[in-house]
């Protein structure tokens, strides 16, 4: 991944997890549990073992770990330039997983949940591999490119999409907002595009304004969408450049979400994808079980790889 991809990386998940999302995987609101898949691998693990979460986010697995009787200690790592606290997680913020800051052999097990994936899988597997003790376990929980979770990933990004388009309902009010700000309210009643441009926004606000009860809460696409109903309705109580900066930070919002939803697509694996990642980790030298799909509600949701790096444990 280029500085310039890993920087843009950095700030969309910084974004994202400073604005207080907690879980990453929910259906209708409620968030998927997978406690009984991690529970035996931590019980496969010695006590006060030293773990570490790949691409941790807001920390579903550190938290499960760090609940655990066995006194776990766990380091969290992501790309995020910015991360929530996790307690009695040690937390690197801005951490290539191609290139993690740890000497060789430092940890007991290595643990990702619906993280692992979006790193250069390659580079990223040597470093797990090479950070993790001998005898060590490798636990990865990963996105299934066929699961449940992308179907609708494509139903939310095509709702994201549309909204921020050029002719969507963001733009629009975006662009009405903008003349006000530039040339001021008084005096706009008699020019034509900016009658006709509010026409359009007032068209286009209700025809959103009345899908949103028939689309999920959770969407943060939804989300933004009534936040730009809000502020349609108390837009003549603010100034135009107050009314702009909202419309911008709802645009704003809403782009990050896009493009996060782009990146959980393209970091999903297939079958054939799980089946070369574990050649990649057998050929590094960790002895794996059979990779499993992950089901919730008769849905795959992910795939489940893990092993232990050959060789005797170390004193």
């Amino acid at each position: 991944m280029s500085t310039q991809s890993l920087s843009a990386a950095s700030g969309l998940w910084g974004r994202h997890w400073q604005d207080g999302v907690g879980e990453s995987v929910a259906i209708g609101g409620e968030t998927v549990d997978f406690a009984d898949l991690w529970s035996p691998w931590f019980n496969s693990l010695p006590p006060g073992a030293q773990l570490l979460d790949l691409a941790c986010g807001a920390g579903s697995v550190s938290r499960l770990a760090r609940q655990h009787p066995a006194d776990l200690a766990v380091t969290g790592v992501d790309i995020a330039d910015r991360l929530p606290e996790i307690d009695g997680v040690s937390l690197y913020p801005g951490v290539d997983l191609a290139a993690l800051p740890f000497q060789d052999t430092g940890f007991d097990g290595v643990m990702s949940q619906f993280g692992f994936e979006y790193a250069d899988t390659g580079p990223a597997a040597r470093e797990a591999v090479r950070v993790l003790r001998p005898g060590g376990g490798l636990g990865l929980l990963v996105h299934a490119r066929e699961g449940a979770i992308l179907a609708d990933t494509a139903r939310r990004a095509v709702r994201a999409r549309a909204f921020v388009a050029p002719d969507g309902i963001v733009e629009t009010i975006r662009a009405l907002l903008g003349i006000e700000a530039q040339t001021g309210r008084e005096g706009l009643a008699g020019r034509a595009d900016y009658l006709q441009l509010a026409q359009q926004a007032t068209d286009r606000h209700r025809a959103a304004r009345d899908s949103i009860a028939a689309l999920p809460a959770t969407d943060t696409a939804v989300d933004g969408l009534a936040r730009l109903d809000a502020l349609w309705r108390e837009r003549k109580t603010l100034t135009p450049d107050e009314a702009l900066a909202r419309a911008n930070g709802i645009r704003d919002r809403i782009a990050d979400y896009a493009a996060r939803l782009d990146a959980l697509a393209a970091a999903a694996r297939s079958e054939s994808d799980m089946a070369a990642m574990a050649r990649l980790f057998t050929g590094l030298g960790v002895v794996l079980s059979p990779v499993e799909p992950v089901m919730r509600r008769n849905r795959q949701f992910g795939w489940w790889l893990s092993g232990r790096k050959q060789g005797a444990p170390e004193p």
